[in-house]
């Protein structure tokens, strides 16, 4: 025991002496040893670099020595721009908490360092690349024939921990930071050589190209292995392990970035992609997961420089894919396809084009073929062809098509599309419409639902040809109830309907067993403030041509049958042709148009021609045209005729009354006239009774409407009350004064209570003869009543014009006979017969004028209309 206890504590004493031996001998020489390291690296490569504190130990990594080096500084090389990085920090390559080096301790003895391995703690590592091509990390030898006697760095192996890294490469528009906590790297450095082998656990953090970015941690693993000479960078077997995701790499970059790498991927689980796309675009997605297995093979081959990028091209293929909507049960299997990525021959976004083919997959109960080619990514032309039997509820349900509530049939769908798709709004509806060339839709008992107002639109059948224009065939559809055809061909839809500087050109047919048109309205409209009103808006780009048939049509309580006609319109006027229309009892055709003027103000103009139009319903229906002087209860009758109308509008379609033209003729035929109040007035001159229920077969005459108002030309109306004549104006206003002559004798004979000859359920009708005398009437408007008085003016003017056609006549007789007034031009002359006349004739035609001239008109109007009382009293 003494023995062994005595070896022990010599061979404690002999390590005790021999640590401190290698302490004190460290602690003498780590300055040299240091300085050696330092100055050797310094004069061997052109990177600066500081150091702090500084620690020799031979006992820590025992045989071997390690130089502890503290708050390590690498500087970036120089070279680059660094303008281009704005406010990042680009004087740093590298700056470490602890820096580590390992060698053999007779290196120190012989001069010669071999530093076998390295290991690097907290650091930050920043790897820079400006626009044009030119780096931070340019670590080169500046004395080659130095480099082989003092200092070689044989590293077995690099450990890093806790590395936070940035790759910043503004050439190529790519940004990587992450941490590298635990890695390894092995490397031979010999001059300008280096053999590189590197693996470890990288978690990313940030990952952008260009405009796609993914700021979502990625956890991956890293192995590097690469040989690095004077000619280039040469890769083998190196991969990017992610997410059970492997990609390898192998390749050659050469000395002036010429590339040739090829890039491989095997059974790539598409569902851990998902998490890496954009957050902008994920949020549209979020519901969606899918899965399938991707195999990829590209290369990447070309100079690479801030204004030359490499050629890029992958192929890719999915097998066994499928894609699943999470609030529902439906989703999309069997999906498969075949594609390829390029960046062309200009290795440029506008040489790019990626292709899917032989594109297979199963939504709901459905198949689906098609293909896809995209190209020219600066303005992407897309060549698409997909066909299929769209099921709408099934497409409803998986895409979420929050805007339809409802929806059932189905859609035969088989389309081409060809064209540029708008990269600079969302792809819209009408962007999709307008780039197909050809294809058709065949509706099949299609239907849906909106979700916003409950419009339904169902039962669609017909087809949807697509070609140069879009084309309706026997398209049949129901809105709200009401089953309507179209046919026709549209030029420029889908273009004008995305809002684009476009006409839309349409020619074509709609017919319909029956439209109400209230039903295209809604019910309320809200109230639009004075600053609010704009106006009416006439289309400028289109062109329609438009034949239409309706067998039933009603708008409020207008009802029409068998209306049909052809509408064509062009910016800023609309022509209707043709129209002929069945209604109120009766049938209605014309033609006319609407148009906008340079101020925007209206004018409708119509020629008409009507036949045997209910009068009593007509009034009923358009609410006896919004007056109540003649009211619907007041007439009957059936009206004929034709009617030409001028109507100029404001600018918000009001209709400028006052300017209002028209002109007409027509005839009323079984008319009647009840309980009309300004002709009961007439019960001073005729029985009441009659005049409650006036009747007549036929009234014949023609009108016209200015300057506000509807004049009458004078006309004989032969009623079953009395036959008289009639003529006036009634203003827009209510304003009016119209104007009768009744046969004397008319009046006289109104209380015979037999039955006259020639009487009928109309009254009687009989010649106006010679030798009658007419009472003349005037109705006006008194303060909103009507009055009815002698009209005493029209009489004198009657008296006058009777007087001098008596004594003209008187004239002529005593010419012709006596030859009297041969100087009188009013008459012929002729020969006189000889001798003397035999008597004098003297007029007093002047004084008869001149006493009836002289009496105030009221004086003159009462007793006349006392005078005629009278006689009808002594009836």
């Amino acid at each position: 025991m003494k023995l062994v206890s005595k070896i022990l504590k010599t061979f404690a004493f002999v390590i005790s002496g021999i640590m401190a031996v290698m302490f004190v001998a460290a602690m003498l020489v780590q300055d040299k040893v240091a300085d050696i390291i330092l100055m050797s690296l310094s004069n061997n490569i052109s990177t600066r670099f500081e150091t702090g504190s500084v620690k020799l130990s031979f006992i820590r990594r025992f045989p071997k020595a390690s130089l502890d080096l503290k708050n390590v500084i690498v500087r970036s090389s120089p070279g680059f721009d660094k303008k281009c990085f704005g406010k990042t920090d680009t004087d740093t390559l590298l700056a470490a908490g602890s820096v580590s080096m390992e060698f053999r301790i007779r290196n120190i003895i012989n001069g010669y360092y071999n530093i076998e391995r390295i290991g690097v703690r907290n650091a930050r590592l920043k790897i820079l690349t400006d626009t044009s091509g030119m780096v931070n990390y340019e670590i080169r030898t500046v004395n080659p024939a130095a480099a082989g006697n003092d200092l070689v760095i044989n590293l077995d192996g690099i450990r890093l921990s806790n590395v936070i890294t940035l790759y910043d490469n503004r050439a190529t528009k790519l940004l990587i930071s992450g941490i590298m906590e635990n890695g390894r790297i092995k490397s031979r450095i010999t001059g300008n050589n280096i053999d590189f082998t590197g693996k470890g656990d990288l978690k990313i953090e940030m990952f952008s190209l260009h405009d796609f970015r993914i700021s979502k941690t990625i956890n991956s693993s890293v192995n590097v292995i690469l040989n690095k000479s004077d000619e280039g960078i040469r890769f083998e077997r190196s991969s990017l392990v992610f997410d059970d995701n492997k990609l390898s790499m192998d390749g050659f970059v050469s000395a002036d970035n010429d590339l040739d790498i090829s890039v491989k991927g095997e059974n790539i689980d598409i569902a851990n992609l998902k998490g890496y796309l954009p957050d902008s675009f994920l949020e549209k997605v979020t519901e969606y997961n899918p899965r399938g297995m991707l195999e990829l093979d590209g290369t990447i081959k070309g100079k690479v420089s801030g204004t030359v990028k490499p050629g890029i091209n992958i192929a890719f293929s999915l097998r066994n894919g499928n894609v699943s909507y999470r609030p529902s049960s439906a989703r999309i299997n069997n999906v498969s396809f075949d594609g390829s990525f390029t960046n062309g021959t200009g290795m440029t976004s506008r040489t790019s084009s990626l292709k899917i083919g032989n594109f297979r997959g199963r939504l709901g109960s459905s198949d689906y073929t098609g293909s896809l080619v995209l190209s020219d990514f600066t303005s992407p032309n897309c060549i698409l062809e997909l066909k299929g039997r769209l099921i709408a509820a099934e497409i409803v349900e998986f895409f979420n098509l929050n805007a339809i509530s409802a929806a059932e049939g189905s859609v035969d769908m088989h389309i081409r599309t060809k064209g540029k798709i708008a990269g600079n709004k969302n792809f819209s509806l009408a962007d999709f419409l307008d780039i197909i060339n050809e294809g058709s839709l065949g509706f099949n008992s299609f239907g849906m639902d909106l979700s916003r107002d409950g419009t339904r639109i169902g039962d669609v059948r017909g087809q949807i040809l697509f070609s140069s224009n879009i084309t309706a065939k026997d398209l049949d559809l129901t809105y709200k109830g009401q089953r309507i055809r179209i046919n026709g061909s549209f030029t420029g839809l889908p273009q004008w309907a995305a809002g684009k500087n476009t006409t839309l050109t349409a020619s074509g047919s709609l017919s319909s067993d029956r439209i109400i048109l209230d039903s295209f309205f809604p019910g309320k409209v809200r109230q639009v403030s004075e600053d609010e009103k704009k106006p009416f808006p006439f289309p400028e780009n289109i062109i329609l041509d438009l034949a239409f048939s309706i067998g039933d049509f009603g708008y409020k309580d207008f009802r029409a049958r068998n209306v049909s006609g052809i509408m064509n319109y062009k910016p800023r006027i609309m022509n209707f042709n043709s129209l002929s229309i069945n209604s109120l009892d009766g049938f209605i055709s014309g033609n006319g148009y609407f148009l906008q003027n340079a101020d925007r103000s209206h004018i409708l103009k119509g020629d008409f021609s009507l036949e045997k139009i209910n009068v009593k319903k007509t009034f009923t229906v358009f609410n006896n045209f919004g007056q109540n002087f003649i009211r619907d209860e007041n007439l009957e009758g059936l009206l004929s005729g034709s009617l030409a109308i001028l109507i100029p509008m404001d600018t918000e379609l009001k209709a400028s009354v006052r300017t209002v033209t028209a002109e007409g003729k027509y005839i009323l035929e079984q008319g009647a006239l009840q309980n009309f109040e300004p002709v009961r007035k007439l019960s001073d001159f005729i029985d009441i009774s009659e005049l409650e229920n006036i009747r007549f077969q036929e009234l014949k005459n023609d009108f016209f409407i200015r300057n506000n108002s509807l004049y009458i030309p004078a006309m004989d109306v032969r009623s079953s009350a009395a036959d008289l004549s009639i003529n006036g104006r009634h203003g827009f206003d209510n304003k009016y004064e119209y104007h009768v002559r009744i046969l004397l004798s008319e009046i006289l004979s109104r209380k015979v209570t037999g039955p006259k000859p020639n009487t009928s359920e109309f009254g009687a009708v009989r010649d106006d003869g010679l030798g009658r005398t007419s009472l003349l009437l005037k109705i006006e408007d008194r303060e909103g009543e009507p009055r009815v008085s002698y009209d005493a003016r029209a009489a004198s003017s009657q008296i006058k014009n009777d007087i001098k056609k008596e004594r003209q006549s008187l004239k002529s007789i005593l010419k012709e006979e006596y030859g009297w007034f041969g100087h009188d031009t009013t008459a012929p002359a002729k020969p006189s017969a000889p001798g003397t006349p035999r008597f004098r004739v003297t007029w007093e035609e002047a004084a008869i004028s001149d006493t009836a001239d002289s009496q105030p008109e009221e004086v003159r109007q009462e007793r006349q209309e006392l005078r005629i009382r009278d006689i009808l009293k002594k009836r």
